[in-house]
């Protein structure tokens, strides 16, 4: 009784949900996915219980929901694979498996399910258009962005502009290179969830770096400024703009879009303090600037490591010393600052203190450590990134 009670709650709570919008979540593919999945099997658990079916019962659906709660994927679809063995077995099944399956990095797998599932003729509505929807992002995950924003274009206008789906056709014609559409539905998607224009502007920070691809470096730097016009926030269109313009020799304009950059993401600093070198022709101006960040604490320890290196080239040992065992014992983990010091030492220590050290620096890279990591889906590299590599997010890499 107490189950049946539960599952009833459990189906009121679901049924408030925006399914479509869920579905064209940008992470259906990871985590949510699978959680989304199992609780599409727990709603058909009460179904089964009001009817009487015997398919998936409660128990069924509990351990289903516990085992992917603790990211136990497999077993999840284990139990609901043994639920569809069933001639009957309803179609939200299949749909939870083939969320679950994508969430295991089987997008084949879950696309074969999906598709299979568009093809039913008697298919109600609403799970159809999850079908489709599902099978969209399946293909997003498979590299084919050009069948995925057909499959999108065929949605009923109403479904299309649904907010968390317009997300998910920016996404597709992003990929596809459909750039009408993707400034059509982020355009959309940025009056609706008031995004400051970030959307905006990266779609056309993507423009530009496809303009660059190319070779149009004219209609690159058009592209960038679009992007930091609807957002000057849009680090990788400041990085991208201030190349072009080092590229050109106009570095005035050049060295203001990259301590622009720094000013709204410092742990960046590592890809940008080289550009801004290059555009600074007047080496006394550059290090008042670096002193500047430094007494504010910004960018660090790129920036006291930059100092350390002007130094290092001035050969002012001492001073490059002074800045890097100062380093040490503020960021005693950190590979960056345990190279810079110990290349220095090589140039100026004894072998004693070399090998000391090397031993340290040693300790340090047995760790393995990951410098790196992304404030949106939480991707950890040991290198900066401006976009990230996992979910593409821009401007969100953190120095751990």
């Amino acid at each position: 009784m107490q189950a049946q009670v539960w599952l009833e709650e459990l189906h009121v709570w679901l049924s408030a949900v925006d399914w479509e919008a869920v579905a064209a979540w940008p992470w259906w593919g990871t985590v949510g996915v699978g959680l989304g999945g199992v609780a599409v099997g727990a709603a058909v658990g009460w179904r089964s219980a009001r009817k009487a079916r015997v398919d998936l019962g409660a128990e069924e659906v509990l351990t289903a929901l516990e085992r992917v709660v603790r990211q136990d994927y497999g077993g999840a679809l284990r139990v609901l694979e043994s639920a569809t063995v069933t001639v009957d077995a309803p179609p939200e099944l299949y749909l939870a498996m083939a969320s679950l399956l994508r969430s295991m990095g089987h997008a084949e797998r879950s696309a074969q399910l999906h598709r299979a599932l568009t093809q039913r003729p008697d298919l109600d509505k609403v799970l159809a258009t999850r079908a489709v929807i599902g099978l969209a992002g399946d293909f997003l995950t498979l590299g084919r962005s050009q069948e995925a924003e057909e499959l999108l274009g065929q949605l009923p206008r109403k479904i299309r502009r649904q907010d968390a789906l317009l997300a998910l056709r920016r996404n597709a014609a992003i990929r596809a290179g459909d750039w009408k559409e993707a400034l059509s539905a982020g355009g959309l998607l940025a009056k609706r969830t008031n995004d400051n224009g970030d959307g905006v502007s990266e779609i056309y920070g993507r423009m530009a770096s496809a303009a660059l691809a190319r070779g149009d470096d004219s209609q690159a730097v058009r592209d960038f400024k679009r992007a930091l016009s609807a957002s000057k926030a849009n680090v990788h269109a400041s990085e991208g703009l201030a190349r072009i313009y080092v590229s050109q020799q106009k570095f005035s304009r050049a060295r203001s879009l990259l301590e622009r950059a720094l000013e709204h993401n410092g742990d960046i600093a590592p890809r940008l303090l080289p550009l801004l070198r290059a555009s600074s022709p007047n080496r006394q101006r550059y290090q008042r600037y670096l002193e500047k960040l430094a007494e504010r604490g910004a960018a660090s320890p790129w920036v006291e490591l930059e100092q350390a290196e002007l130094a290092y080239e001035a050969e002012d040992f001492d001073e490059a010393a002074d800045i890097l065992t100062e380093l040490s014992q503020r960021f005693p983990r950190s590979l960056d600052v345990r190279e810079a010091y110990l290349n220095l030492l090589i140039a100026i220590a004894d072998e004693r203190t070399i090998f000391a050290e090397v031993d340290r620096f040693v300790a340090v890279v047995k760790d393995e450590l990951t410098r790196f990591r992304c404030r949106s889906c939480g991707y950890t590299a040991p290198h900066t990134f401006v976009a990230c590599p996992r979910c593409d997010a821009q401007g969100s890499v953190q120095y751990v």
